[in-house]
Formats: C-alpha cells, sequence, structure tokens
C-alpha cells in the first residue's frame, strides 16, 4: 500500500561478562486500511559477522600498513641494489685500469676461483673460473713454486694474511711479476677461505732492476770521485819523484806546529835540512835516468831511518828537509842524523856505476 517504509539497523545489546551481542533489525512499516500504522519485522543474531567484518577491517588496515612497509623496502633495496652496483662497477673499473684479478680459494678442497683477469695474468685460458694449486703452480717459474707453496701453507696454518711475488711464465718465453695479496676469511657455512686478488708489478720490478743499477753505477763512479780527488790531493802535497812531502806540505805542517791553537803546549820540533854531494856531476855525466834513480834511493833510505818520527820533505833538487815533532831530547835529533849519515855510507850501484 503507499507510503510503506522499510529500515534496516544494527545494535549492540550488553551482556553479562562484559561482551558484546549484535543484532540486525530489519522491518516494513505501512498503514492499514483503517488508517493505522503498523510495523512488521525480524531480529536476528549478527554478531559473528560483526567480529568476522571487524577482523577483516583490522586486517585490511594491517595489509596496508604492511603494503606501505614493504613497498618501502623494496624501494630501499632497489637504492642499495643501484648503489651495490654503481660500487661494483668503480671497483671493476679500479681493478681493470690496474690489471688486477681477484681470486678465492677454498682451504677445505685446495680449489679456488678465478676471475677471467687471474687466468689473463697467469696465461691461462678461461673455462669455468676454477682452478686448483697444482695449476698454479705449474705456472711459475721452477725456482719461485716452492716459496709460493710455503706462503700459501703458513696463511693457511697461521690464519695470517697472504702476500707473495712470482715469476709467471709464459707461453712465448716472458716472464710476468705477479703480486699476489690475500687474507683468511670464514664463510656463514664455517668454511675457511682465502680471498684476495693479484696484479701485474712487472714494470715496477724492472724499474726497481734500473734503479739498482743506476745506483750502483752512481755509488762505483762516486767511489772513483772519491779515489781521483784523494790522487788529486796527494798530488799537491808530494813528490811525484819520490813520493815525499813536497814544499807545500812542509809549509802546512810547519803551519800547524807554530800556530794551531792545538800547538799550545806542546813539545819542540827540530828541522834538519841535507843535500846530496856531487848530485850535478852525476846528472851530467850518467845522464838524468841516474840522477832521479839516485833522489829515489835517498828517498827510501830517509824513510827507514826517520820512520814515524817525522816529515820528510824533497823540497827541489837534492834537497830535502826533515821535520822531526815532539822533541823531548836533543839526542833524539842527534841520533836520527847519525843514522841517516851512516846510511848513505855504503855505495849506491846504478847500471854498473858505483
Amino acid at each position: 500500500s503507499s507510503g510503506q517504509q522499510t529500515s534496516s539497523e544494527v545494535y549492540r545489546v550488553p551482556i553479562e561478562g562484559g561482551t558484546v551481542r549484535y543484532l540486525r533489525s530489519a522491518g516494513s512499516s505501512y498503514i492499514k486500511p483503517d488508517g493505522t500504522y503498523q510495523t512488521t519485522g525480524i531480529l536476528w543474531d549478527v554478531t559473528s559477522d560483526m567480529l568476522m567484518a571487524q577482523k577483516l577491517r583490522e586486517a585490511k588496515d594491517n595489509s596496508d600498513i604492511k603494503n606501505a612497509e614493504l613497498e618501502l623496502a623494496l624501494q630501499e633495496l632497489s637504492s642499495r641494489e643501484h648503489d651495490l652496483m654503481e660500487l661494483s662497477r668503480r671497483l671493476d673499473f679500479a681493478l681493470q685500469s690496474y690489471n688486477c684479478g681477484i681470486w678465492e680459494a677454498n682451504l677445505s678442497t685446495d680449489h679456488s676461483y678465478w676471475d677471467r683477469r687471474m687466468h689473463q695474468l697467469y696465461g691461462l685460458d678461461y673455462t669455468t673460473g676454477y682452478t686448483d694449486r697444482a695449476t698454479w703452480l705449474n705456472c711459475l717459474h721452477p725456482d719461485d713454486r716452492d716459496k709460493a707453496s710455503a706462503d700459501a701453507d703458513r696463511c693457511a696454518a697461521n690464519n695470517e694474511p697472504f702476500s707473495s711475488i712470482q715469476r709467471v711464465l709464459l707461453q712465448d718465453e716472458e716472464v710476468r711479476y705477479v703480486r699476489s695479496v690475500g687474507s683468511i676469511h670464514i664463510d656463514r657455512d664455517g668454511l675457511r677461505k682465502v680471498i684476495g686478488i693479484a696484479f701485474d708489478i712487472t714494470a715496477d720490478v724492472r724499474l726497481a732492476d734500473e734503479l739498482k743499477a743506476a745506483k750502483e753505477e752512481a755509488e762505483a763512479r762516486n767511489a772513483e770521485l772519491i779515489e781521483a780527488k784523494s790522487h788529486i790531493e796527494h798530488n799537491a802535497l808530494h813528490d811525484p819523484l819520490t813520493g815525499l812531502a813536497n814544499r807545500r806540505k812542509l809549509d802546512l805542517e810547519l803551519d800547524y806546529l807554530t800556530s794551531s791553537p792545538v800547538a799550545v803546549g806542546r813539545a819542540r820540533f827540530a828541522i834538519l835540512h841535507l843535500d846530496l854531494d856531487r848530485f850535478k856531476q852525476i846528472n851530467d855525466t850518467l845522464g838524468h835516468a841516474a840522477g832521479d834513480a839516485t833522489l829515489a834511493r835517498a828517498a827510501e833510505l830517509l824513510r827507514l831511518n826517520v820512520g814515524d818520527a817525522g816529515v820528510i820533505a824533497r823540497i827541489g833538487g837534492d834537497e830535502f828537509v826533515i821535520l822531526i815533532s815532539q822533541v823531548t831530547d836533543k839526542y833524539i835529533v842527534t841520533s836520527i842524523a847519525s843514522n841517516i849519515i851512516a846510511a848513505f855510507q855504503p855505495p849506491f850501484d846504478f847500471q854498473g856505476f858505483t
């Protein structure tokens, strides 16, 4: 009939124990023929439906939150993956620019993984990337194999860093110097591994050899210069014929004895001057060779009789001066002079002439 209205509502009814019961009421209101209003409806328990709907809403809210968190996590993961890829690219570029290879040795199986650059460094063809100790050692110079193997064993036994320089024999008989370094690492499965890098140091070794050779050559030249300087200084202060001190050397010794501050309180010194009788006659009759031999013989006799007591100088021609320092007794000078005179008494033979 006209004026009919329907309605549906959910009510919460408190019950004992502090819980709530949900009731849904649905009905229809209409006007009877006599003009009066009447409402007819039904009422039923919808508690389980309401609780389920509430749980679904909460689950949806939690799902939305988790989805948002997951989306943020995925964004963070994507950003980290991008950063990792960029870092890996930079690392690979850096290793490539220095021709570095990466290796990983499993200490339990004695097998290793080498990347492509490792194979290139050791002159091997790249296949699966896996190799073993025997293959590695076979690439090395025979004289380096024992030491390289011992370095690897010591690293594994003592948990210490691995460092080794090896000579790699290439197919064209070229020798390549490779430095290999690594350190112990224990993975999440408890396996002990050595992870490291290797790089070509041939240019560095050759440069070091060249520098060493240059240093040795420079030291040899420096020694020659020192010897030459010493020889020049000696010649500047000594007579070339007899090897005795010259006039300049004598003047320096006198200056030292008379004017040096360390000369204060020194003992007295003496000077003996002597020349050779008839030396001009020897030169004129037997020649300069005989004169030179006479001077050399005289120098020898003076050295034998003066010794370390003083300085013997040839100051010109057949003239000699003996500077005796630290004279504590005049008889020392007399004894030296007497010994010199006695030494010159025996005849001196030169090519049959006396």
